[in-house]
């Protein structure tokens, strides 16, 4: 009796795992909801902007997969430079808004290289739009590993620049490099416990519940071999999207590139990721930590509390601004006024 109990029960099981794999598989409630950035929010200094002559495209590869960089050197130097490595935000590209910043840096006396994480921009990886922290830790590795190997970088001089969700990478990769000069967390996702409070406390838990269905969508369709399944990056409030904070919708449409697109595959909804601000109490080298204290995106109550662990190695800079407002105008001339600084004190 138990055996045929047994037996019953597994195949109800499989019954109930068929039935519910095809319901979200082929349910219509949850096709890809396309939110396109608004061309015309894009920032009027990044339309207008005239791209560096000095800049190489580089690649270098990661797992038989080619990575596509850019290398900016300032246009006199005498001896090996220190060298920036630029990590992008959640669902960013190289393109976005980073030779800005590429050129200041060079004007300071600083190499730079920028690159596409595997799976966006014009790195290789498929399928497309595909986030994962853990194959973007390894391609910033590699990028390290480039810049180590190029006569006119420094090896010892390697800086890790991070913003939004890319901040914290400096912190992950230096806990194990001790040859990491210096890092800089601008507006930094650095505790996503801290980041997914904030976010329930804003939106509700059950406005996240139907991104639940959708990765698990998008994970079904990967074991049968169809095309991914999208979820939007930002959104408006009520809208469906990984970030639903008031403004974030205006404030990355402001920053994206032309092309840039709106989505990730929606397994990131079921993904586990390293959390930056349990690697802290390993990090050796200086970090400047830059906080907007009206942040509704990245919560700065994980930034102050990932300085507490680095302790006398924590520069904190704090800016009375919102998460977006630190890329544009006089928010940006002072953060990066505030990290050359920094990185000439410590490299």
């Amino acid at each position: 009796m138990i055996f045929y109990t047994v037996v019953l029960f597994i195949i109800f099981a499989v019954f109930i795992f068929i039935v519910e794999t095809a319901f979200v598989v082929l349910s219509p409630f949850f096709k890809e909801k396309e939110i396109p950035f608004d061309p015309d929010l894009r920032d009027a200094e990044e339309k207008d902007y005239e791209p560096s002559v000095t800049k190489e495209n580089v690649f270098f590869n990661v797992k038989n997969e080619r990575i596509d960089a850019y290398l900016y050197l300032p246009d006199k130097y005498s001896e090996p430079l220190p060298c920036i490595i630029m990590n992008t935000g959640f669902g960013g590209t190289k393109e976005m808004f980073l030779e800005r910043y590429a050129k200041v840096f060079n004007s300071a006396g600083f190499a730079v290289l920028t690159y596409d994480y595997r799976h966006f921009g014009k790195s290789e990886g498929n399928p497309r739009q595909l986030y994962s922290m853990n194959k973007q830790l390894e391609d910033c590795a590699a990028a390290i590993k480039f810049a180590r190997s190029r006569k006119e970088i420094h090896a010892d001089k390697i800086i890790i620049w991070g913003t939004s969700g890319g901040a914290g990478y400096g912190l992950i990769i230096a806990a194990s490099d001790n040859r990491i000069a210096c890092i800089s967390c601008q507006c930094g996702a650095l505790d996503h416990k801290a980041d997914s409070q904030l976010a329930i406390r804003r939106d509700g838990f059950l406005s996240y519940l139907p991104l639940i269905f959708h990765g698990q969508r998008d994970k079904a369709r990967q074991r049968f071999g169809l095309e991914p399944h999208h979820i939007p990056i930002v959104g408006t409030p009520g809208k469906p999207a990984i970030i639903k904070a008031p403004g974030a919708y205006e404030g990355y449409s402001r920053i994206a590139s032309e092309g840039a697109k709106n989505k990730l595959c929606a397994q990131i909804m079921l993904t586990p990721h390293k959390n930056p601000i349990n690697y802290a109490h390993k990090v050796k080298c200086p970090v400047l930590v830059q906080v907007c204290e009206n942040d509704n995106v990245a919560n700065p109550v994980g930034s102050m509390n990932t300085a507490n662990i680095l302790g006398d190695k924590a520069l904190v800079k704090k800016y009375p601004i919102g998460h977006f407002d630190i890329y544009f105008g006089k928010n940006f001339q002072q953060s990066v006024e505030d990290q050359i600084v920094f990185f000439k004190n410590n490299v």
